[in-house]
């Protein structure tokens, strides 16, 4: 399944390309020019990479060859984790018991914004201490994942209150309504700032719970399905070790 946001940035990229290149129908053949173009704009590689990307879909609809680009290499920045410690604080510091299962299921369940904002009630099964995530993203099927004792147990106090039925939202605004996934970005923001002091999002909960998980030794492969990634390769950079760490690992050598 592609996400939203992708097909959000395909589409930015093509509109973008066809009107740089004043094309009267969808080709590739300038492709290496609008990279050259991007390069001399003095674009991030990253960015360029996307719409590197983003544009070779269009072979696959002409049936062209993409041409040859050369591309800037881009550097892998390993994301911002925030430690087990801070996790907990942030946790046991918020007032609101919504908030506090948002920012636990992002940790605990390394879920995905959208992942989280589509959860109906049924979807959590405190008896068996599970989650249920039918919409994950790059998967087809259903994704069930246990949870900690932790997270049963705030989302039993939230249900509690809650009081839904199935095929109704789990979390909702005052309102009644799901809540957005611009409103998860904002709940977390807004308590990061609050309770650490410093700028924080969900996807650095998720971040930070595969790191952790990588930290205690889990098999790589647990944590891809654990993640709902389908290469090893995604997973692999939360194994880097930080400079302190390799030097706690590694014996001395001279």
């Amino acid at each position: 399944m592609v996400r939203p946001s992708t097909l959000q940035t395909q589409a930015y990229w093509i509109r973008r390309y066809i009107e740089w290149a004043k094309l009267d129908r969808a080709t590739v053949s300038k492709l290496p020019e609008f990279i050259d173009y991007l390069k001399q704009r003095g674009l991030a590689p990253s960015t360029i990479n996307v719409a590197y990307h983003s544009l070779k879909h269009i072979a696959e609809i002409t049936g062209e060859e993409v041409p040859r680009v050369s591309l800037p290499p881009v550097e892998e920045k390993l994301p911002h984790i925030l430690s087990k410690e801070e996790v907990e604080k942030l946790v046991n510091n918020v007032v609101n018991v919504r908030d506090q299962c948002i920012i636990t299921l992002l940790y605990d369940a390394a879920l995905r914004r959208g992942e989280l904002v589509a959860l109906n009630c049924e979807d959590v099964n405190l008896r068996e201490k599970t989650i249920t995530i039918r919409r994950r993203e790059k998967e087809t099927f259903p994704h069930t994942i246990p949870l900690s004792r932790r997270s049963v147990e705030l989302l039993r106090r939230y249900l509690k209150l809650r009081k839904c039925g199935k095929g109704e939202p789990l979390f909702v605004n005052d309102k009644n309504e799901r809540l957005s996934a611009s409103t998860i970005y904002d709940i977390v923001r807004k308590w990061g700032r609050r309770i650490l002091n410093k700028d924080i999002h969900p996807h650095q909960l998720r971040h930070s719970c595969a790191s952790f998980l990588c930290k205690n030794d889990i098999p790589l492969n647990i944590i891809a399905d654990f993640l709902g990634h389908k290469s090893l390769g995604t997973v692999r950079r939360y194994a880097r070790l930080t400079p302190t760490d390799l030097q706690k690992r590694l014996p001395e050598r001279v």
